[in-house]
């Protein structure tokens, strides 16, 4: 087997593997470790990596209970070196108390020290509240004592703020460093910075959660032309381990795949040249424009949703669908409660916990209006303009109850004008209601139209036959490409 080289860091006075292994993503039946766990992390032991990254509430809240399955309980501890996290939203709410945290977590470990140990997700209204706060001085205490060898923080937030937090104590700093996010998110000052104080680096979401490790084929194109057979995760890890003030890099591996890939990578680590660089910079600017949403699936936000939405999950369906060109109706396929993103609520629960600052509302509807304007075939901007168009005095009817019938009525619904009719070919529907709205019959509509003003939107995909049956009775009717055309 390859061997990665244990680098000494003189700042941190440890040997540390350049690879980390992050275990927020470790194979589960849901609550168990499968066996795969056991084999990832041996294969991870004899290649030379020796850190290992835990979470308080990764998998949910069971990752310190497997890392002690996985390591505390098999390995010598001089063998391996635990990171551990206090939850920094957690300890500003009421009812949360470091002390307890911390030595729960460490029963969870069995562990007597910890030796990384990041007060977790910093960010700027966050760190004003836990500056000064008793929290601070227990983890002071608790380095004093030797139960952390190391007190760090991970961050999400701009250079200004990492400016404020520099001003504490720490030894060294968790980053989202990635070749995207480089620029896209700042992430290049926020290191800079760190390089400027001397705080040694570590790296988490290299590939961005996963969105580098599957480009679309024109990025993989570019990178197959610069270097051809290495993987795209490859690319991902160079970039960021070849910077000088990265101690460490982390991965999520689940598969004993990734982990092979990994090794080979940082087992002979080469950085990337000039030219190499400059392939990233096209595939970074392809990456870019295609606007995909930023989530690196953390999960931190599925905790908080009121409605327990797959939020990640929704995500990255939609950014499966930008970047590969798929239609976005490819969006509704299989989709149940947990990944309808249109089940939000606009509670705003979620919002704090996301370490990237998404508006994850306002995305969530977003992927539900941009797909469901793909599978009716228009914009809901379309339909609002032509109702705005209307007389007061006109009557408003659906002519079709199927998928187009029943999104053009959510969109109408949001723009509090209510369609007074549906109508229908199917006998079954007459006289049912759908969301209120009355069905009526063709012959029912015609007469009504010979009485008063009625204006139809046929929401149907075959509307030519049902055009030529309005148009007979000399019923004023728009179509999906009329609207569109408008």
């Amino acid at each position: 087997m390859r061997k990665i080289k244990q680098i000494y860091s003189g700042q941190l006075n440890t040997a540390i593997s350049p690879l980390g292994f992050g275990l927020l993503y470790l194979p589960t039946d849901g609550n168990n470790l499968l066996p795969s766990a056991y084999e990832l992390i041996d294969m991870a032991m004899e290649s030379g990596v020796n850190f290992y990254d835990t979470g308080h509430l990764y998998l949910s809240g069971k990752c310190e209970d497997h890392a002690n399955s996985l390591l505390v309980k098999r390995f010598p501890r001089d063998k391996f070196l635990i990171s551990a996290k206090m939850p920094s939203w957690m300890v500003t709410h009421e009812g949360h108390d470091a002390e307890s945290i911390f030595y729960t977590q460490l029963e969870h470990l069995g562990v007597e020290f910890v030796d990384f140990y990041l007060v977790q997700s910093i960010m700027g209204e966050r760190w004003d509240k836990i500056v000064d706060s008793p929290m601070m001085e227990f983890l002071y205490s608790m380095r004093e004592q030797g139960v952390i060898k190391h007190l760090g923080f991970s961050f999400h937030d701009n250079a200004e703020v990492l400016q404020k937090v520099l001003k504490a104590e720490w030894e060294f700093a968790m980053l989202q460093l990635n070749y995207i996010d480089w620029d896209f998110q700042n992430a290049k000052a926020n290191y800079e910075l760190l390089e400027k104080h001397n705080i040694p680096c570590m790296v988490m979401q290299p590939a961005g959660g996963g969105r580098l490790t599957n480009l679309p084929e024109s990025c993989i194109e570019i990178l197959s032309a610069e270097r051809n057979g290495v993987s795209q995760a490859s690319w991902a890890m160079r970039f960021v381990a070849g910077l000088p003030n990265v101690v460490c890099t982390l991965s999520g591996m689940n598969s004993v795949a990734a982990l092979e890939d990994n090794i080979k990578t940082f087992s002979d680590l080469k950085p990337l040249d000039e030219s190499e660089f400059a392939a990233l910079e096209r595939v970074k600017s392809i990456f870019i424009d295609l606007s995909s949403i930023p989530c690196p699936g953390c999960r931190y936000c599925v905790d908080y949703c009121s409605q327990k939405l797959n939020i990640p999950g929704i995500f990255r369906s939609y950014n499966d669908c930008v970047l590969f060109d798929i239609p976005l109706v490819n969006f509704f396929l299989n989709q149940d409660d947990s990944t309808n993103p249109c089940r939000c609520t606009g509670c705003d629960a979620c919002l704090e916990s996301c370490p990237q600052k998404l508006n994850i509302p306002k995305l969530l509807k977003k992927c539900h209006d941009e797909a469901n304007s793909n599978r009716l075939g228009f914009h809901k901007e379309v339909v609002y303009n032509w109702v705005d168009s209307l007389d007061n005095g006109d009557t408003l009817v659906l002519f079709g109850t199927g998928m187009i019938g029943r999104g053009t009525l959510d969109y109408l619904i949001e723009y509090n004008r209510k369609p007074d009719y549906f109508c229908d070919n199917n006998e079954a529907l007459w006289s049912s209601e759908i969301q209120g709205v009355p069905v009526i019959s063709p012959e029912e509509l015609k007469r009504m139209a010979a009485l008063q003003s009625v204006k139809v939107f046929i929401a149907v995909l075959q509307d030519k036959e049902i055009a030529r049956m309005l148009n007979e009775a000399g019923v004023i009717y728009e179509t999906r490409d009329s609207l569109n055309a408008k």
